[in-house]
């Protein structure tokens, strides 16, 4: 049973990690390259939104185990 906890647990952090770190160290650096800042939001939001729809079930996750 702990093992089968620890798994999940894990996998929520990675997904949550992963998606974040995504978003700061590749995603903004590349925008902020290409775009000017008027449609640098839009961009972002496009991609923050589904991730974060996605991660309501990784975030609940962390937080019982």
């Amino acid at each position: 049973m702990h093992q089968l906890i620890l798994f999940f647990h894990l996998s929520a952090a990675i997904f949550w990690m992963g998606g974040m770190a995504f978003m700061v160290l590749a995603l903004r650096p590349v925008l902020a390259a290409q775009l000017p800042p008027p449609p640098r939001p839009p961009v972002l939001a496009a991609v923050r939104n589904p991730f974060f729809a996605a991660a309501r079930t990784p975030l609940p996750v962390l937080a019982v185990t």
